[in-house]
């Protein structure tokens, strides 16, 4: 089920030399800050403004099967607001869902644990978990979104193609959205999953593997389809930015998420042995 790639089809050679020239869409889309003062009242404003968040959510989905003109539209007037609060809200949603068979396995988990917890300890588990898990459903969209976008600015200063980080933080949210599928399956495998193989849930390809505590395996679960998906989308978003080679920045992409799978996996291997 991880084989299909809509992003991968699109010719990424077809975007080395984007050109910035209005679309008719954006003209008919986008208002800018001068013009939407000139249209009167604040009700005016507000309505095209909700047409402007409208069009940049709707656009968040076709980036999956259209990313080369949905990132050439949406770079005509960078912005982030809109879909990023849409992936927050359905991340935050899927944390929600997950709660209470994350508060069961978690559970599980200590009634089997070798070592006794204590009872008041073990009392504010549950609050613990959905602590945990609501907060890292908010906080892990920014971190990478702040990631991804200084990593691309690093990128453009060494090309001396300095870019607005408002910029790169909408390549960032609009590239997000292969993440947030692989969170949807994720979500959809763990409900149905039974308490004492919670743990053992994942939508890398060590899914189609026996569960081992090797290293190989271990690295293999940081190896997500859908993360992939999202470095391609990175790379043309950030191809049109920089006005270069999709493949060139989808080799240094790929390059620095293969070095921090690799010391992630080894430093958290090195723990736990």
């Amino acid at each position: 089920m991880f084989a299909f790639c809509p992003s991968l089809a699109f010719c990424p050679y077809s975007v080395k030399r984007a050109s910035y020239r209005p679309t008719s869409e954006s003209r008919r889309i986008f208002c800018s800050a001068k013009e939407l003062e000139l249209r009167g009242n604040g009700l005016e404003r507000g309505i095209y403004l909700a047409q402007d968040y409208f069009f940049s959510v709707k656009r968040l989905f076709s980036v999956l099967t259209e990313p080369g003109r949905v990132f050439k539209t949406v770079l005509e007037k960078p912005g982030y607001i809109g879909p990023a609060l849409v992936i927050f809200a359905i991340n935050v949603l899927l944390a929600a869902v997950l709660l209470p068979k994350a508060r069961a396995a978690t559970l599980w988990m200590v009634e089997h644990a070798a070592v006794a917890m204590q009872p008041d300890v073990k009392a504010l588990l549950p609050v613990m978990v959905t602590v945990a898990t609501l907060l890292g459903a908010m906080v892990t969209p920014l971190v990478v979104w702040l990631v991804v976008a200084y990593l691309l600015k690093y990128y453009g200063n060494r090309l001396k193609n300095e870019q607005p980080l408002r910029t790169l933080l909408t390549v960032a949210v609009y590239g997000y959205l292969p993440i947030l599928i692989g969170n949807l399956v994720a979500t959809v495998i763990a409900v149905n999953t039974p308490v004492e193989n919670f743990r053992r849930v994942t939508v890398s390809i060590a899914m189609f593997l026996p569960c081992t505590k090797s290293f190989t395996y271990a690295l293999l679960t940081r190896f997500n389809p859908f993360t992939w998906w999202s470095i391609v989308l990175w790379s043309i978003g950030g191809s049109l930015v920089f006005n270069r080679r999709p493949l060139n920045l989808g080799v240094y992409l790929f390059g620095l998420w293969l070095l921090y799978s690799l010391l992630f996996t080894f430093f958290f291997y090195a723990a736990l042995a």
